[in-house]
């Protein structure tokens, strides 16, 4: 039960903050949220007062009523499959062939929604993409960089590396730490 708590706060967490750097990043607007599955239902029962405040405390009460919303539901549907379980013991819960912990199959529809909504709004969107086809850029090409020239890696990885058939070879690279500045610099030629 403890596992399917952390893993279903885990989908609260992420929701709701991707929603909030969405917004703050403005990779999306409340209007767009207006039509995402779960969001639709906070924005539409927001207060007139809220509504007309500043973006800032708009941001704050969409991920605030997003947490509530998910929480509560997670609470009572939990307590529904805990009653119909009647658990005794942490066997019980193992064996009971479906999930204790769970969203009422309504949230749990809207929350998949929302998130296909993230994806295709947020995590596809052109300069979230752009920054991750950088940084992938830059991984290859410290790896080729590495991969043609084993005496740029730092002294314990070039020792590891130089043993190693080919593509043994590679695999101790692809470990390397590629935020250690000093393999970073020596990579780059500094």
């Amino acid at each position: 039960a403890e596992a399917q708590v952390a893993a279903l706060a885990d989908d609260v967490a992420y929701a709701t903050h991707d929603i909030d750097d969405g917004l703050r990043a403005g990779l999306i607007s409340l209007d767009d949220l207006a039509s995402a599955p779960l969001a639709d239902r906070i924005i539409a029962d927001m207060v007139p007062g809220i509504r007309n405040a500043d973006q800032g405390r708009r941001h704050y009460d969409v991920s605030r009523r997003m947490i509530t919303l998910l929480i509560r539901d997670l609470v009572e549907a939990s307590r529904v499959q805990l009653r119909a379980i009647a658990p005794a013991a942490p066997d019980d819960i193992r064996a009971a062939g479906k999930a204790a912990i769970c969203f009422s199959a309504d949230t749990a529809e809207a929350l998949a929604g929302l998130k296909r909504f993230l994806f295709a709004r947020v995590y596809r969107h052109p300069r979230v993409t752009r920054v991750m086809d950088g940084a992938e850029g830059i991984v290859r090409d410290l790896f080729n960089r590495y991969q043609d020239d084993g005496a740029v890696l730092p002294d314990d990885w070039r020792i590891a590396a130089s043993s190693q058939p080919e593509r043994s070879r590679s695999r101790v690279i692809l470990r390397l730490e590629a935020t250690n500045d000093e393999a970073v610099a020596r990579a780059r030629g500094r």
